[in-house]
């Protein structure tokens, strides 16, 4: 447990982490609980443009190893903290390490993207008020986008959030005429710098053109639906 808690600390230390060693400690612990084998197999990583890839090394026939290693073969590193921990890996821990040694690098990895980690600033008035009316935290919200940050259709409690937030706003005022310039103000001010996208007008107006007669559809779905499009609108025209 202390050499385990060490590598923890000189992990987070050294690629500056924004997550606590007891937390991952706990996490660790925690998804240990749920492995069936108790062999301890090496595994050979490679580092690929498209992620981490993890492969078990001389384990015979133990199904029981490969299903668990199976479980975490791909890991998206799409993510400056998990070029990071790429880097660490390579140079401190070698290309072959310890089943549960890469673990712990997994799970930093996943506690940086998954999910967001929103600043302060989003949740403007509207939305945490909308947030207290249906007892949501700032991690539900945050759990409710993906690593692109698309919102999943479906889902009853993110629709009513999403339409509460936009009814706050006003963004559809009582007589059922879209308010443009809200929205305007929210992917300005909210969608593109999210998605490290320089403010400019004409680019906002643009993604409003192609988006905004998503709320012309009177589906459940309407609001998650403007989300999605504006978001990829904004990774179409933003610079």
């Amino acid at each position: 447990m202390g050499e385990f808690t060490s590598q923890a600390a000189e992990g987070v230390e050294q690629m500056g982490l924004n997550v606590t060693v007891q937390d991952l400690i706990s996490v660790v612990f925690a998804t240990m609980k749920e492995v069936k084998s108790t062999k301890k197999p090496s595994i050979n990583v490679e580092f690929g443009g498209d992620g981490v890839i993890v492969k078990p090394k001389d384990v015979g026939d133990d199904q029981n190893v490969i299903d668990d290693l199976n479980n975490i073969m791909l890991i998206d590193t799409d993510h400056d903290d998990c070029e990071k921990l790429v880097n660490f890996n390579t140079v401190h821990l070698t290309i072959v390490m310890h089943f549960y040694t890469f673990y712990c690098a997994l799970l930093i990895c996943f506690a940086q993207v998954f999910p967001h980690d929103f600043p302060d600033e989003v949740f403007t008035k509207e939305y945490l008020e909308c947030m207290k009316k249906l007892e949501l935290n700032k991690q539900d919200v945050n759990n409710m986008m993906d690593k692109d940050f698309f919102i999943a259709k479906g889902n009853s409690k993110t629709n009513e959030y999403i339409e509460c937030c936009a009814m706050s706003k006003k963004l559809i005022g009582d007589s059922g005429e879209i308010n443009r310039d809200v929205l305007y103000h929210d992917v300005f001010n909210i969608v593109l710098p999210l998605l490290k996208k320089t403010k400019d007008s004409e680019v906002a107006n643009k993604i409003i053109d192609e988006c905004i007669d998503n709320l012309k559809d009177n589906s459940a779905d309407r609001f998650v639906n403007l989300h999605n499009c504006i978001v990829n609108a904004a990774k179409k025209y933003g610079k």
